[in-house]
């Protein structure tokens, strides 16, 4: 039987393969290489009633309210970021109620 040695390649990560390093003059006079993983600031402005907090507020503010999983489906997010979410509200004065139905149903709406 034959012994068969492969060596190892090093890839570059996928964020650095194609990516030129742009050098930049720092404050301090050194040039550095500016991080490539580091993202430009997002500039892009939602326009009003489209964010997640909006949607979400419309979902509990409906006579009925909205249970976890219908916020969870709306927004994306995941149990205990809905209930984050609502305990924040809760601490800037949206008051919320939160209840269980018999099924265990978890379900918010605004008192």
């Amino acid at each position: 039987m034959a012994t068969v040695r492969a060596q190892a390649r090093r890839v570059a990560p996928v964020w650095r393969q194609g990516a030129a390093a742009a050098i930049f003059r720092s404050s301090c006079g050194k040039n550095e290489k500016a991080n490539p993983r580091v993202a430009p600031a997002a500039t892009k402005v939602e326009a009003k009633g489209t964010s997640k907090k909006d949607a979400v507020l419309a979902l509990i503010s409906r006579k009925s309210g909205a249970t976890l999983a219908e916020i969870m489906e709306a927004t994306g997010w995941q149990k205990h970021t809905v209930r984050g979410f609502m305990s924040i509200i809760g601490k800037a004065g949206t008051k919320v109620e939160s209840s269980k139905s018999e099924a265990g149903a978890r379900t918010y709406k605004v008192a």
